[in-house]
């Protein structure tokens, strides 16, 4: 739904690997081949080796908060408008950073709420999509296991 609307999903979570790639896969945000890249990937690579792939990777896990804004801010320099979504206490800073934060307002925190522009008041993130203006965006959903449909 959200790719109809001209949004580009991209996930990060702080679940393993292989966890984050069985849900993207579910979710239709990667196909049987894709990719994920985990924090301690990241931290391997200079920021310049990583804003030259940032466009390609849809699935990021086992991130730390820190990674998440470094993931937001390589996204806003290579002219991605970024909406992320989160609903912990560890989505708070990049929600800040995003064009756009987030927060699920069901199951969401009081830090990420405060720390969002927008609130979910039922943490359903389709008809949000439907409202997108197609362009270019990307939508960063922080998940888990736990919330994810």
């Amino acid at each position: 739904m959200c790719r109809s609307a001209g949004i580009i999903p991209v996930m990060i979570t702080g679940d393993h690997p292989a966890t984050a790639l069985t849900i993207a896969k579910r979710l239709g945000i990667v196909s049987d081949d894709g990719r994920v890249m985990t924090g301690a990937e990241l931290s391997q690579l200079s920021q310049k080796a990583f804003e030259a792939q940032v466009l390609d990777i849809r699935v990021y896990a086992r991130v730390d908060p820190q990674q998440k804004i470094q993931i937001v801010r390589a996204l806003q320099d290579k002219g991605e408008f970024v909406a992320m979504t989160g609903d912990g206490v560890n989505d708070a800073p990049a929600l800040k950073r995003a064009d756009i934060g987030v927060a699920m307002g069901k199951g969401g925190t009081d830090v990420a709420r405060e720390a969002s522009a927008l609130v979910l008041l039922d943490d359903n993130l389709p008809p949000l999509c439907m409202q997108c203006v197609k362009g270019g965006v990307s939508l960063i959903t922080s998940a888990s296991s736990s919330n994810t449909p």
